[in-house]
């Protein structure tokens, strides 16, 4: 995923370098090489490196929980729960299983109102 290698860039230049990021997430230097070349990164990870990076955590993590069960029942499901407060937000919905129609035929006001302001708080 080349989100994520772009991410990892983003986050150890905020962090002063790859080692500095390794350090902050908690894992091996190793650990963050892997998943620049393509290893799965964990969910939790991509949110605290978003973070560093002074990016949205919580869209990150919802698009790489989308991610992680794509192709799958519980990922059509996440894409269904999960994906109400992206659209809502404009952020950009990881392909999955359940389509778009789907989701946002099934958002009413209330919900769009919720999550449009978890963001702007």
């Amino acid at each position: 995923m080349q989100q994520v290698a772009d991410l990892i860039e983003r986050a150890a230049t905020a962090a002063g370098s790859r080692y500095k990021l390794a350090k902050l997430l908690q894992v091996q230097p190793q650990t963050v090489y892997g998943w620049e070349k393509g290893k799965p990164c964990p969910p939790g990870d991509i949110a605290l490196m978003a973070d560093i990076a002074g990016l949205d955590a919580q869209a990150w993590l919802v698009r790489a929980t989308l991610e992680k069960y794509e192709g799958t029942p519980k990922g059509d499901q996440l894409a269904r729960v999960l994906g109400k407060c992206l659209l809502a937000t404009g952020a950009v919905l990881a392909s999955s299983g359940a389509s778009a129609a789907a989701i946002c035929s099934q958002i009413s006001s209330a919900v769009l109102f919720a999550c449009s302001t978890m963001y702007i708080m």
